[in-house]
């Protein structure tokens, strides 16, 4: 069931039987709709709205109130959005919505200078003694989309989460947090779905109305190799393709070219890099798909002279799976892809994340359209979307102790 109230606010509500309800309240904002001085303000935000509302002017009366209710509310910052999720016991559904409606609402940013002292241990979980960011991921995609937003990292610089005030998420807020921008997507034992809906939307009425923000597209990326020398026991490694968008219609097929590679041990990466070699503990595959845009990354933890053996072996991996894929693999990737979507039906939470973030987006995709699509998937549309994507530019790269020519070896995979 879906609504749009007039702030223009789209709720969403879908009845599942188990004993709890989910909320996820989420909004178009992330590190990519963030300038370079910005960057980190949205993630900051969304770690003041646990900080108390004018109700419950803090931190302990929010976490209070929701605990009383047999609730857990959690969120998370993303590239491209933020979301806040609620999980209660169905019967308190009601109450539960309202106090969510508050804390979006009615915050009160009290007690930064305690919170940035918590982003600050966030933020060096990523940096050496020296002050340097020697997260992999982070490197990657700053080195796959440059100065672009898109390559910014979501926590932010500490210098910028020092700086920002009261003033500075206020105006993040006023600017990103409004009905046009956000939804609220509501999942799990709802024995009244308009009535529940009534309820949020008088939770949520305060919300401006607003605008979306326009989106600026990154450029082509070229090719990259990107290196950090750290002295841990093991390096990080990572190899980025680009990828496609949401809304490209060969999105499922990419999907499914991702279990392909990556859902098991059965499956392709782990086989030659683990089971076949014992390079690696573990290696992984997997596409960022985003609103204009995306990327395809392989990755693994290695040992420091095991760099480019995995790195040319996650590559051929790559540039061959269209000339040998099977249709064994694709029916095993489409049946896993499938019971998944099952599994949601015993996850209220999941499942509200799920119709949200496709409602966020625009998207159309339910559970049973998602099942037919899958369905449609053919072996020529893996060969094709792999030869589209695995032929294309390539960044790796690595946080590490290489030798010299290591990196000239990296770097010639890159480019050639």
């Amino acid at each position: 069931m879906t609504r749009t109230l007039g702030n223009g606010l789209r709720l969403v509500a879908t009845s599942v039987e188990v004993q709890t309800v989910s909320a996820s309240f989420l909004v178009k904002v992330g590190s990519r709709h963030e300038s370079a001085r910005d960057n980190g303000l949205s993630h900051f935000l969304e770690h003041m709205f646990f900080r108390g509302t004018e109700r419950l002017p803090s931190a302990y009366e929010v976490s209070l109130a929701i605990e009383d209710l047999g609730g857990s509310f959690s969120a998370a910052t993303h590239t491209d959005f933020t979301t806040y999720e609620l999980t209660i016991p169905y019967e308190n559904a009601a109450h539960g919505l309202r106090l969510l409606g508050e804390i979006v609402t009615t915050p009160v940013f009290e007690n930064i200078d305690v919170e940035k002292k918590i982003l600050k241990e966030e933020i060096l979980e990523d940096l050496d003694e020296d002050g340097r960011d020697i997260d992999v991921d982070n490197i990657a995609r700053r080195s796959f989309f440059k100065a672009h937003p898109l390559g910014q990292p979501i926590t932010g610089p500490l210098d910028n989460v020092m700086r920002f005030t009261r003033a500075d998420l206020r105006r993040h807020m006023a600017t990103h947090y409004n009905a046009t921008n956000s939804v609220l997507s509501v999942s799990g034992r709802i024995a009244d779905p308009e009535g529940l809906l009534d309820v949020a939307a008088r939770a949520f009425s305060a919300l401006p109305s607003g605008v979306v923000m326009p989106l600026v597209p990154p450029t082509s990326t070229g090719t990259g190799f990107a290196y950090v020398d750290d002295d841990g026991s093991q390096a990080d490694l990572r190899l980025s393709y680009p990828g496609i968008s949401l809304h490209d219609p060969r999105a499922m097929a990419l999907t499914l070219l991702g279990r392909i590679l990556d859902d098991g041990m059965s499956t392709r990466v782990y086989r030659a890099i683990v089971d076949q070699r014992g390079l690696a503990y573990d290696a992984f595959a997997g596409e960022d798909n985003y609103e204009d845009c995306g990327a395809f990354d392989f990755g693994a933890t290695i040992a420091h002279e095991s760099v480019v053996e995995v790195a040319s072996e996650l590559r051929k991996i790559a540039e061959t799976v269209a000339g040998d894929v099977t249709e064994r693999e694709l029916d095993k990737a489409r049946r896993r892809f499938l019971w998944d979507l099952r599994l949601m039906l015993d996850d209220d939470a999941e499942l509200a994340e799920f119709y949200g973030v496709n409602t966020l987006f625009g998207l159309k995709d339910t559970l049973e359209s998602s099942r037919r699509e899958a369905e449609r998937v053919t072996l020529d549309d893996i060969r094709a979307i792999a030869s589209a994507i695995f032929t294309s530019e390539l960044h790796i790269a690595v946080v590490g102790m290489l030798k010299e020519r290591d990196k000239n070896a990296l770097r010639s995979f890159a480019q050639s």
